[in-house]
């Protein structure tokens, strides 16, 4: 019987190029003007991670790095004093995620703004008596300046192949050409084409100067942006079970319910993932309180000491939870997780 010789070719494979290297930059200020703002939304509702890898599509990221005029508390100033803890979380968040944070100090300026015919109801403000409007109005120094030098520095020590730029500050073109000229690098520019319920007659739209000036263009609408915005929470929150209860200043209050049966004052609310930290560190011994996402099959039971996380079928983890509450000293009666 002849034998069967059998020829096994090898062919080299391709490798696969590279993957660019980027760097992506955020002038959060005009982001939040241009974008956020006009969504009624704040930073913190704002997923910046998931952002940064939908910018990146698939490629290496080397630095993300977010740009900021601080807040500063004024005495007596409460408006001052939460917007400045609204911002330290925020930028710790951003901290914990390896943001690179930038900052300088947001200056305040009066300024006094002649009513005359370019002001909106221009002659019922005249026969109130009305002439000018002083405003006192915060604004960032050095932030455009502090941008620029990083996409210099950055081209130089060849960090990036692309610096993806979310900013519509056309200040920034003298360093842009710099880096797409000399250094040789590419930019890809960040637009928004966003409607503006607030103002119809003022949109988002892209910088026209800054799509001229890239090699790369990302116009993002405001279905895009959606995608990023971090899913709230409902929940019940009983106003005597708090040791401060100055924290409830701090969220969404739907409806409060005083069943007359107990004489309790019980807040439906929403609030963000990162106030439950906030929330249950106001906990009294003996009490709970317990959120949800809408449409997610999960649910979350605070405790001052313990947390439990229970998904729907998930029956041994809502049994361990009960039989916690029962251990410090909650009477079954009370207990009720309902999402209704």
């Amino acid at each position: 019987m002849g034998s069967v010789q059998v020829f096994v070719y090898n062919f080299p494979m391709e490798a696969e190029p590279p993957k660019d290297r980027v760097c992506i930059y955020i002038d959060a200020a005009n982001f939040y003007h241009i974008v956020l703002k006009i969504l009624s939304l704040g930073e913190l509702d704002f997923d910046f991670d998931k952002f940064a890898e939908y910018l990146a599509r698939g490629r290496n990221i080397c630095d993300k790095r977010y740009y900021i005029g601080t807040v500063r508390e004024e005495a007596g100033n409460e408006y001052s004093r939460e917007a400045m803890s609204r911002q330290t979380k925020q930028l710790d968040l951003l901290k914990k995620s390896h943001w690179g944070i930038n900052t300088s100090r947001l200056r305040k300026r009066t300024e006094t703004i002649k009513i005359d015919g370019r002001t909106r109801e221009y002659s019922a403000l005249r026969a109130a008596g009305f002439s000018t409007i002083t405003i006192e109005r915060y604004r960032e120094k050095g932030i455009d300046v502090k941008l620029a030098t990083d996409l210099l520095v950055g081209a130089l020590d060849d960090k990036y192949d692309v610096a993806i730029l979310v900013s519509s500050d056309s200040d920034l073109i003298p360093a842009i050409d710099r880096v797409r000229y000399v250094q040789k690098k590419k930019i890809e520019y960040v637009g928004f084409s966003i409607e503006n319920s607030l103002d119809p007659l003022n949109p988002t739209k892209p910088t026209p100067s800054l799509i001229e000036k890239s090699d790369i263009q990302n116009i993002i609408l405001e279905e895009d942006i959606r995608r990023f915005v971090k899913p709230k929470l409902n929940g019940i929150v009983v106003k005597e079970s708090l040791r401060n209860r100055d924290v409830l200043k701090k969220i969404q209050i739907n409806n409060t319910i005083r069943p007359p049966s107990n004489g309790l004052t019980v807040h439906e609310v929403t609030v963000r993932m990162d106030q439950i930290p906030d929330l249950k560190k106001e906990l009294n011994d003996g009490w709970y309180m317990h959120f949800w996402v809408p449409q997610h099959e999960k649910l979350l039971v605070l405790f001052r000491r313990k947390l439990f996380t229970i998904k729907t079928g998930d029956e041994k983890t809502l049994t361990e939870c009960i039989a916690y509450a029962e251990s410090i000293g909650i009477p079954k009666e009370h207990i009720d997780f309902s999402t209704k």
